[in-house]
Parts: structure tokens; sequence; C-alpha cells
């Protein structure tokens, strides 16, 4: 059995426009068919699967209550964590019944945040990368990367900042502001707080030894 739907731009536009009746049929169809449909699968990713439409049908009762009391917002934000469970690509099963991210999600945000170390990100940037909700985002992200999403970027930063001070000779005030840090008792404070010493002192230790980088999982941990 498999569950992954394309997302409908005609039922998103129906949603917004307040069709609610067009959009719950339309999605309740796509849970009967995935329900019903044959399995080829173990029967332990078969429990994963049921456990998301399970997880569907709830938020398809929070999308018709919604609409039911003219909430459009709670409404909106019910349909995209529905939109979200639904459209899985096929290795995501295992990671959606943790609650977690799907493995193409952790991939794309662990990305985006590399790409954009250098400043803040909102949440709701983030969030809007794999079109989910916000509160959704931030209970995915904390069971996946187990950190919320300020904390991983630091650390982040934390890892280039270490990769920087082993692989150049560029001053700690350069290294600060190339990693995303505001300045060099930025990047003072958060290593000191993360390492337990100050980059200075771990600099000379690791610069001509095996370094111990204080790493977020490595890609293939991730994505395996």
């Amino acid at each position: 059995m498999t569950v992954a739907t394309d997302h409908d731009p005609d039922t998103s536009k129906g949603l917004e426009n307040g069709d609610g009746g067009a959009f719950s049929a339309h999605i309740t169809n796509g849970i009967e068919d995935a329900r019903f449909a044959p399995s080829s699968s173990a029967s332990q990713a078969e429990g994963g699967r049921y456990a998301v439409l399970a997880a569907a049908a709830a938020s398809l009762e929070d999308v018709r209550l919604a609409m039911e009391r003219n909430q459009p917002e709670g409404a909106r934000e019910a349909a995209l964590r529905l939109v979200s469970l639904l459209t899985w690509p096929n290795k995501a099963e295992s990671a959606s019944a943790r609650g977690g991210l799907a493995p193409w999600q952790q991939r794309k945000i662990d990305q985006y945040m590399r790409a954009h170390l250098q400043r803040r990100i909102p949440v709701d940037e983030l969030a809007d990368q794999i079109s989910v909700s916000e509160s959704h985002f931030r209970r995915g992200f904390k069971a996946t990367f187990g950190d919320l999403p300020h904390a991983y970027l630091i650390r982040l930063r934390l890892e280039l900042a270490q990769e920087l001070m082993l692989t150049s000779d560029d001053p700690l005030c350069q290294i600060a502001l190339a990693s995303g840090f505001a300045d060099q008792a930025h990047l003072c404070k958060n290593f000191r707080r993360a390492v337990g010493d100050t980059p200075s002192a771990w600099r000379r230790r690791h610069f001509n030894s095996s370094p111990k980088i204080i790493n977020p999982p490595r890609k293939q941990e991730l994505y395996k």
C-alpha cells in the first residue's frame, strides 16, 4: 500500500475560498482509497502507514470543525498538517510514523540551514520550505534533530567555525563572522558553552592533530 499524493493546487484554492466540503471530500476519498488498497509491505511498515492515516483522519476532523466554526486560519493549519502527512516520498514512512520529519524533509531543511548560516532564520521560513505549519514543524524538527531550530543552527555554526580554525590561519574575529556569529565574543560564548573550552585554546590543542569536532548527525546518519 502506498499513501502518496501530490499537493493539489485546486484543492488548496478551494479551502482558501471557503469550499471546505470539496476539500474534505477530496481528502476523505484519498484516505479511504489508501486504507483499502492491497498491501504488499511488511507488517511493521503497514503499522507505520496506518498510524499516519489515523493522524490524517484526525487532521481532517480538525479541518471540518474549523470550517464549521468559521475559523479559516485554523482550517488552513490543519490542512497543511494533512497535506504533509499524505505527501511523503517512498522513504518517508518510518520518520513520519515516529512523528519526526521525513528523510527528504530532513535533507532539505539541513541543506537550507547550512546555506543560510550567516543570518537569523525564522521558524516560519523553515516550515515554508517543506509546506507544513509552524507548530507541526517545531514538533517534527525536535523529534528529528534533537534540538530546537535555533540551537541546531548554533551547532552548525560551531561546526563551520571549528573547520575554519583547523583549515585556515584566519583570525578568530574573521572566523566568527564567516560562521554566522555577530562577533568574536559571540563565538567564544557559544563555543565555550558547547565545547567547554575557548576557541583559541581548542585551536592550539587540535590544529596539528585529529580534532574532536562537536558535529550534528552526519548526512549518512540522517538520510539512510
